[in-house]
C-alpha cells in the first residue's frame, strides 16, 4: 500500500486518488492518504519534532572515579571512555580551549554520559536540589530496601531512609535520593507489587 502512494507525490487531496489509481483501489486508500495528509500538515506547521531522549549527561572532577561509582557500586554497563578532540569539543560547547575526557554508561534503557573538563577547569557548582538549575536522574530497581542497605554498607551517601511517595504518578512508590561523588543527586525508585484481582 505504502509503495503505491508513493509513486503519487503529488497527490494533494483524496478527491484526486480515484483519477490516479481507479475508483475501486481508491476506496481502499482514501481514509489512509487524508490522515496522512493531515500529519504532514500538522508536521509542518509544528516544524521539526523531537523524537526521543538519547542521554543524561553530568559534569564530573574526575571521570574515572566517576566510572568506578556509576560501574561498579549501580551496575551500568560501560560503553566508552577517553578523551575528545579539542577543536570539536570547542566548536561544540562554545568554551575556548574546552579538552573533555568523556564517558557513556548503559543502564536498562537510558544511557548517561559523564563529562570531565580536562581544561578549562570548572567550578564546583552547589548542587542541592532546590537550586535552580539542579537536576537528578532516578533509576528504577526491583528491591529498594535491599539495595539502599547494601550502598549505604559501602559508603553511599543517602538523604534519608527510603519513603513512600504519597501523591503524582509515582503514588504508592518507594523512593531514596542519595549522591554520586561530586554531590550529583540520584533517585532510586520501587514501584508498589501489583496486587492481583479479587475475586
Amino acid at each position: 500500500m505504502q509503495t503505491r502512494l508513493k509513486a503519487y507525490p503529488n497527490i494533494e487531496s483524496p478527491q484526486e486518488v480515484g483519477d490516479a489509481i481507479g475508483e475501486k483501489a481508491a476506496s481502499d486508500v482514501t481514509c489512509l492518504l487524508a490522515r496522512a495528509l493531515r500529519g504532514k500538515m500538522e508536521t509542518q506547521k509544528r516544524g521539526v519534532m523531537i523524537t526521543g531522549v538519547n542521554h543524561t549527561s553530568f559534569t564530573v572532577s574526575d571521570v574515572n572515579r566517576s566510572v568506578s561509582f556509576y560501574r561498579d557500586l549501580l551496575g551500568l554497563k560501560l560503553i566508552s571512555l577517553g578523551e575528545r578532540d579539542p577543536a570539536f569539543s570547542e566548536k561544540v560547547t562554545g568554551i575556548p580551549g574546552a579538552h573533555l575526557k568523556v564517558a557513556y554508561l548503559q543502564a536498562r534503557g537510558h544511557r548517561l554520559e559523564l563529562i570531565q573538563y580536562l581544561n578549562p577547569p570548572g567550578k564546583k557548582l552547589e548542587t542541592r536540589t532546590n537550586n535552580v538549575g539542579s537536576a537528578h536522574l532516578a533509576f528504577n530497581v526491583d528491591d529498594l530496601p535491599r539495595l539502599f542497605a547494601d550502598l549505604k554498607a559501602k559508603g553511599v551517601q543517602f538523604k534519608s531512609a527510603p519513603v513512600e511517595v504519597l501523591a503524582g504518578p509515582n503514588k504508592g512508590t518507594l523512593t531514596v535520593y542519595f549522591t554520586d561523588p561530586d554531590g550529583i543527586t540520584l533517585e532510586l525508585l520501587q514501584a508498589p507489587a501489583v496486587k492481583p484481582p479479587k475475586g
